[in-house]
């Protein structure tokens, strides 16, 4: 008996293989993404199922369309944003298992751009200071090259999630939004890892236990996980001025001198050396909290341009 040959709709061609990693990784992101809200403290404002009232109003308009509510939006309309907004423009279908993941969740919550630098950020982690690859929230040859060559998919998702993380708890939105933050990048933490971790054994010849792209855990909307955190809500780094002031060039000392010589006429000369030491420990306290304070501030400035991917 002669075996009839296999249909070709059992082979999977590179584009099956794209939407096949598009259409899984974008179930898990609107699990996360739940229907309908519009929290007061929500930057992105009205939301349905991840996509905002402006996102929508543009993609209609790009169609000649009237623009509608959000919550009128339709399954094609939806999958067509995902695609041409953030999957596209990260270049989901040219990122390893597991990376295309978390780099699409972040442009879908932070923006293309912020989570790319992520991704280059976390990049440059794993390589040595003489390989480094531009930061520039644009993926190229250049950053693809890098991704590929990296020995462990693991550890960039590791470094992709920290780098969101980190930045996350800078937006002045953090005390409403961390629960659903937190959870949300942790249950994509534990998604792409598993998918780096199944693409792993795949390459070495074996066969995945928990299936082609490993065992996916399944969630539940979180309130808050869907809120937009964006870059321009990180908290402002206290200004450095006012201790550059008082520690300037002989300010405090010019201070204490003009105080001492106002006092002269009206006290004895035991009374001015009293006032003239209180004054000089009150001077040495203001410098030292002065330069704490600055210093603190600096901290806080440093810790924002790491966030921000500017440092």
């Amino acid at each position: 008996m002669i075996s009839k040959p296999r249909p070709a709709a059992f082979t999977l061609g590179e584009k099956d293989i794209e939407m096949s990693r598009f259409t899984e990784c974008l179930a898990l992101i609107l699990a996360e993404e739940g229907g309908y809200s519009n929290h007061p403290k929500d930057p992105g404002g009205a939301t349905m199922r991840g996509v905002i009232q402006r996102v929508y109003d543009t993609y209609r308009q790009s169609k000649g369309l009237a623009t509608q509510n959000v919550r009128q939006i339709s399954e094609d309309e939806l999958q067509a944003i995902y695609r041409e907004r953030y999957w596209n423009l990260v270049h989901g279908d040219r990122l390893p298992p597991g990376i295309d993941l978390v780099v699409f969740d972040g442009a879908v919550n932070s923006g293309p751009a912020q989570s790319v630098k992520w991704l280059q950020r976390s990049v440059n982690d794993l390589r040595s200071s003489s390989s480094q690859i531009g930061v520039d929230g644009l993926i190229g040859p250049e950053t693809l090259n890098a991704i590929m060559s990296c020995p462990d998919h693991r550890a960039l998702v590791n470094h992709i999630c920290n780098r969101r993380l980190a930045m996350l708890k800078r937006l002045s939105t953090w005390p409403t939004f961390k629960g659903g933050w937190s959870a949300r990048v942790s249950h994509m933490r534990a998604n792409g890892l598993a998918m780096a971790e199944a693409n792993s054994i795949q390459l070495k010849g074996r066969s995945a236990i928990d299936g082609a792209t490993g065992a996916m855990m399944t969630v539940q909307p979180v309130e808050g996980a869907n809120a937009k955190a964006n870059a321009a809500d990180i908290k402002k780094a206290p200004p450095v001025a006012p201790a550059d002031a008082a520690l300037g060039a002989g300010a405090v000392t010019a201070a204490l001198s003009q105080a001492q010589d106002q006092l002269a006429p009206f006290a004895s000369i035991d009374a001015i050396n009293r006032v003239s030491a209180a004054l000089a420990a009150l001077g040495v306290a203001v410098m030292l909290g002065a330069l704490v304070y600055r210093l603190w501030a600096k901290r806080r400035a440093a810790a924002n341009e790491d966030a921000l991917e500017t440092a």
